[in-house]
């Protein structure tokens, strides 16, 4: 029995080394994949992060044609019965010649039979953003409900199919042209659990573009943090790995040559994750910059709005 044991202790001597490298370089593997993937998926210059109507638990957010539009602010006087929401508008294409954006609100009665169209006005703020304003509801009714719909009128050029408007197809070439395409998405908002506003009456542009820049630097500072976590995390997977390599390196003075060859390919796998690491690192760093000159850019618009 006790030479069975010595055994074992000989050979657990022998390989400790060898069984410790491999299991440093599973994890350092694992952590520099997980890295890499965390800074590929996510998207450093769009918000990927769901944002749901608190109010009845329905999406905030939909995909309305080729563009995401989102509740980013209510602003709701059941005092005096007038209301502003700020919607948030992402093109996912360049390509939105004649495009224009409609919306219509009713108020909905706590049994949903009911409903009444509010007179209201959408405007837009700016290329990202539009107000709806309203008027009329009753505090009584509890519900809004908003159809907010993408109108393209205009069909480019390019779609039109000359050859056979030549051979005398006339209503082709027109149909083409002038295609309605509406797509229309509802929102539906409880303002009962909204906290009430004191805005009573419509407000300067310049107010709302204020409100959308502060609304665009919020979400760049959560970016930046969030990069630089990632950055400060990547380098302290580079020093461990840095450390295990120089550790390996030790133990070379004492191993046999089999065992040496056996460090070196160690040492290669680990320095293809720090080289990998490295590249991932230097891509956010680049992300990194492009939003501190971001953000810098909205403070200055801020400011502008702020001295006029």
């Amino acid at each position: 029995m006790n030479k069975i044991y010595r055994k074992l202790v000989a050979w657990f001597t022998h390989y400790r080394s060898r069984i410790g490298s491999y299991l440093y370089i599973g994890m350092a593997i694992l952590s520099v994949a997980g890295t890499i993937f965390f800074l590929s998926s996510r998207s450093i210059f769009v918000d990927d992060s769901p944002i749901f109507d608190s109010k009845i638990g329905l999406a905030s957010e939909q995909t309305i044609g080729n563009a995401k539009v989102k509740i980013v602010q209510r602003n709701i006087n059941s005092k005096v019965g007038y209301g502003e929401i700020l919607f948030e508008i992402n093109e996912s294409t360049s390509n939105n010649i004649g495009q224009k954006y409609q919306a219509i609100i009713g108020q909905v009665e706590k049994d949903g039979k009911h409903e009444t169209v509010l007179p209201s006005t959408l405007k837009k703020v700016s290329e990202h953003y539009y107000v709806l304003q309203f008027k009329n509801f009753k505090p009584k009714w509890h519900r809004f409900l908003i159809d907010f719909g993408q109108l393209d009128k205009t069909q480019l050029i390019a779609g039109k199919d000359y050859q056979r408007m030549l051979k005398g197809d006339n209503d082709q070439a027109a149909s083409t042209a002038n295609t309605k395409k509406i797509a229309q998405k509802p929102f539906n908002i409880d303002y009962r659990k909204t906290k009430t506003s004191t805005i009573s009456k419509p407000r300067k542009k310049t107010v709302y573009l204020a409100e959308g820049l502060t609304l665009d630097l919020n979400t760049n500072e959560k970016k930046i943090n969030n990069v630089k976590k990632d950055i400060k995390k990547g380098n302290k997977q580079l020093k461990a790995m840095d450390d295990k390599i120089k550790a390996i390196k030790a133990d070379e003075a004492y191993q046999t040559d089999a065992d040496i060859k056996d460090s070196e390919s160690q040492i290669t796998t680990i320095k293809a994750s720090i080289k990998s690491t490295k590249e991932t690192l230097s891509k956010a760093k680049t992300a990194l910059s492009e939003l501190y000159d971001q953000q810098n850019n909205l403070r200055a618009k801020l400011r502008r709005l702020n001295h006029n």
